[in-house]
């Protein structure tokens, strides 16, 4: 339907080299348990033209399970998929699905794992490992908050960090929808983030950068600490780690905050 209608109304399809025309991509979202569907139209400009008519035609495909029609606004000049700002054409801004026993919103800005099969899996997996029963329990990165949310029915206290606002606002609204009140969410990159896992209680010498181990000595010293629990949130860039990094023992979860693309990069993550 969407490859008709910009044929049929001549929408420009952007072209990244020369950064000209309108849709850059079609980003749809499902939820696995509630069907639910949201598309989201990335485009290089301020508004689609005739988008009354692909949602009528999206409507009569999807039926009752389009929940939202989405645009988002990116006219940078670069390679990331979405910009900043998001403007909802119809219906809601979110959709919900449950993963993990949690059920969640989200929006088209919130990181949600694809495979929700293999997500299930992996969060009760990080579970057994994490042993977290009456634990304060630290969710770096945590997107919509659904890693630590599967884990907070058991835990003492459970603090999210993640540096996209909406993604936040989304973690706020699932810990209210799952009646979850040992729970706190905060906006901010990774040295805000340290500051306030320090400031609610989280021992300094529990967490690290991997750029302050400047040698290989320091380095195998830091890994060993990693291993061995002491210290239980790691920083830094794939790079810095370096090819082979083998910190898994007590590897419970691991954020990429960009996308890679050196070889070398693809090869370790």
């Amino acid at each position: 339907a969407v490859t008709e209608f910009v044929k049929e109304y001549n929408i420009s399809v952007y072209n990244e080299e020369k950064h000209k025309g309108l849709l850059r991509h079609l980003y749809i979202r499902k939820g696995e348990k509630t069907n639910e569907i949201m598309v989201c139209f990335v485009i290089n400009g301020d508004n689609l033209p005739k988008s009354e008519i692909i949602i009528d035609r999206l409507k009569a495909i999807c039926g009752d399970a389009l929940k939202s029609v989405v645009l988002n606004i990116n006219k940078n000049d670069t390679n990331v998929i979405l910009g900043d700002t998001c403007k909802t054409l119809y219906g809601s801004d979110y959709i919900t699905d449950t993963l993990a026993g949690v059920k969640v919103r989200l929006s088209p800005l919130s990181f949600y794992q694809v495979n929700t099969v293999m997500a299930n899996k992996l969060y009760k997996k990080a579970a057994e490992y994490e042993k977290p029963d009456g634990k304060n329990i630290i969710d770096l990165y945590c997107g919509a908050g659904t890693i630590g949310l599967s884990m907070a029915e058991c835990v003492k206290t459970l603090v999210g960090v993640e540096i996209i606002p909406e993604a936040i606002e989304n973690a706020k609204e699932n810990a209210i929808l799952n009646n979850m009140s040992n729970t706190e969410f905060y906006a901010g990159d990774c040295g805000e983030a340290v500051d306030k896992l320090i400031a609610k209680g989280v021992p300094k010498e529990e967490i690290a950068f991997i750029h302050d181990a400047d040698t290989e000595v320091k380095k195998k010293e830091l890994f060993a600490k990693v291993r061995s629990g002491k210290v239980r949130v790691l920083l830094g860039s794939t790079a810095k780690c370096g090819a082979g990094t083998n910190i898994q023992d007590k590897l419970i979860a691991l954020h990429h905050l960009d996308c890679p693309w050196r070889p070398s990069d693809l090869e370790q993550r």
